[in-house]
């Protein structure tokens, strides 16, 4: 009976160990905005990108804004989070390109990223973050 519990012990210590080493193998995603901007971006998004990108962000007229399409462009490892503000502020919305305040693009790009799967923290998104920041491999 002993030898039992030994060896569920081992088990449980090797499936720990195994957990261990793979969440500290990838790097965490970067936070890069806040709750509160979410909050705010969703309401920028439906006032503002909804009626093409859709309520769910599955793309209706414009692309789709989450999920594989999505991650594909944008959630490689590999892209600056600025090109995507870059063309989010420049190119929409669709019917006024570049009418939203800095701001107002802001927490939308938060909301989008955070339908991705990114997670808010305690730094909020600025232009300047922004610059400096690679957007993560697709959670």
């Amino acid at each position: 009976m002993a030898g039992l519990s030994i060896a569920g012990l081992g088990v449980a210590a090797g499936g720990w160990i195994l957990a261990l080493a793979a969440s500290s193998s990838a790097p965490a995603a970067p936070q890069i905005f806040t709750k509160s901007q979410v909050k705010a971006g969703q309401q920028v998004f439906l006032a503002h990108c909804a009626v093409c990108h859709g309520y769910q962000l599955q793309g209706k007229i414009g692309p789709a804004l989450k999920g594989p399409a999505f991650a594909d462009v944008w959630l490689t490892g590999k892209q600056n989070a600025d090109s995507l503000f870059y063309v989010i502020s420049t190119q929409m919305p669709f019917n006024a390109p570049g009418s939203l305040k800095t701001s107002q693009y802001l927490e939308a790009l938060s909301y989008i990223l955070s339908q991705n799967g990114l997670v808010p923290g305690k730094t909020a998104m600025t232009v300047a973050l922004l610059k400096k920041t690679t957007l993560p491999k697709a959670p």
